[in-house]
Order: structure tokens, then C-alpha cells, then sequence
């Protein structure tokens, strides 16, 4: 008779495939912590002290200042050969106002060229505040306001908060602009009027201050409503960071799912 042959043993697993399969499944479930935690710390981040999202926009001629401004009021620092703003770019800055709520300015940076002229008057659409700026050693700089100031009145909101803002203060004996004629203009349509310098950093945050304060107390009035896209100012709050949350996550789960 032939030799019986013995029962194979049952295969033991390889203790280095088990601690392998246990680490991958340790180190994805530390990535899907770590992604949940960065997105909770982005929600919260966004969640900072602002209260209210306010829009901004900058019109006016070509190198009277506009981007200067903004760079000034946003990074408290000036470029000398700052080149000229290509259709529309915008920034954003924190405002604590008088009663120390906090507002987030949205702000807005338009180029004056004519080239642009059809790309920037969409903008007009859905701010709060527009900022018209004018080169104080240039006087047609201050008339060619007028048409910008029209267009935004046809466009933009009747609830709209208009400034006049005379840059380049640091002139001096080169301020050709007749201050008088600047104030009537500013008087006649509703305008604050600000003389400043961006090089200096003269009444700069003050342009963006007082006439946030103004918006807000627009809103405190009924005047302005947060829940109005067209009126310019959102509501921001824990609601407005937990929604985005859910959008970030949402998008997140698309991506993964739809490899």
C-alpha cells in the first residue's frame, strides 16, 4: 500500500502582511482625522471677529492711486512703481469700528483704463460702499468722476454709500486740484470727501472706517438689508462657517467618490 500522505498544515497568516494591513488602516484613519481637522480649523479661521461682510469698490482714471490705496490700507506699505491694475483684483482687511464690532472690508480694485471699462461696470452691481478717487495734482482726474459716478448710480444700488477721495496729498506745492470745486462735488451727490495719501498713509484708514460706520448705520436703521445681495453687506457668523464646512466636505466627498 501506497504511503498515506499527511494533511497539509493550514497556512498561518504572515505576521508582517497582518501589522502591515493593521498600519495602513491606523495611518488612513489618521488622514481622514487630520482632513476633518484642517477643515474644522479653516471653518474656524473664517470665523474670526467680523460680524458683517462689507463690499467695497475703487473707480476712477488710470494711476490716480486706486491699487496704492488699497495696499496701504491693507498691508500699511507702499510701492513706487506699482504697476497698473489689469481689469479687476480684490483684497480684504478686517475694520473694528467705534462701538469695537468688527466688520470684513471686501474691497475691490478696478483698472480706469477705457479698455476695461465694460469688465469694471459689472462690479457696480452688489456694493456697499464705491470709493472715488482722484489725483490731487491732476485736475481732470476730479471731472472725469462724473461719468463714474454715473454709471454707478444707474447701476449700483440706491443704498449705496459714495466717497470722493483725494489721493496724493503728499504733493504738496503740486496739488493743482481746486479743493473747493472737489467739496461742492462731494456736497452736491451725497459724497464723504477725504484728501489722503497712500504714500504717507494720511487718513487712509479713515476713508475705510467712517464710511463702514456709515453702512453700518444704515443697517442698524433698516436702510440696508444684510439678507439683500444687491445692498452689498452679508451677515458672517458661526451659520455662515459651518455652511461652508458642509460645502468644503461635500466637495471633498465628490472628488474622492468620482476618481
Amino acid at each position: 500500500p501506497k504511503p498515506q500522505t499527511p494533511n497539509p498544515k493550514p497556512q498561518t497568516p504572515n505576521p508582517l502582511f497582518t501589522n502591515a494591513d493593521k498600519l495602513i488602516k491606523i495611518i488612513f484613519k489618521q488622514i481622514e482625522f487630520e482632513f476633518k481637522r484642517k477643515l474644522l480649523l479653516a471653518a474656524i479661521m473664517e470665523l474670526d471677529d467680523a460680524q458683517y461682510r462689507i463690499k467695497y469698490i475703487l473707480v476712477g482714471s488710470p494711476f490716480v492711486g486706486k491699487s496704492s490705496i488699497i495696499w496701504r490700507f491693507t498691508r500699511d506699505s507702499f510701492i513706487e512703481d506699482y504697476k497698473s491694475t489689469l481689469g479687476v483684483e480684490f483684497a480684504t482687511k478686517n475694520i473694528k469700528l467705534s462701538d469695537n464690532s468688527v466688520v470684513k472690508a471686501q474691497i475691490w480694485d478696478t483698472a480706469g483704463h477705457e479698455l476695461y471699462r465694460s469688465v469694471t461696470k459689472s462690479y457696480f452691481r452688489n456694493i456697499a460702499i464705491a470709493l472715488l478717487v482722484f489725483d490731487l495734482g491732476k485736475s481732470d482726474s476730479l471731472m472725469n468722476l462724473e461719468s463714474w459716478l454715473k454709471e454707478i448710480k444707474t447701476i449700483a444700488s440706491d443704498k449705496v454709500t459714495l466717497v470722493l477721495v483725494g489721493n496724493k496729498l503728499d504733493l504738496d506745492d503740486d496739488i493743482t486740484v481746486d479743493l473747493a470745486m472737489a467739496r461742492r462735488f462731494a456736497e452736491e451727490n451725497g459724497m464723504q470727501f477725504f484728501e489722503a495719501s497712500a504714500k504717507t498713509g494720511q487718513n487712509i484708514s479713515s476713508i475705510f472706517a467712517r464710511s463702514a460706520e456709515e453702512v453700518m448705520q444704515k443697517v442698524k436703521d433698516g436702510v440696508v438689508d444684510p439678507s439683500n445681495d444687491t445692498h452689498g453687506v452679508k451677515s458672517l457668523g458661526l451659520a455662515h462657517s459651518l455652511n461652508n464646512l458642509k460645502r468644503k466636505s461635500t466637495i471633498f466627498i465628490q472628488k474622492k467618490c468620482c476618481r
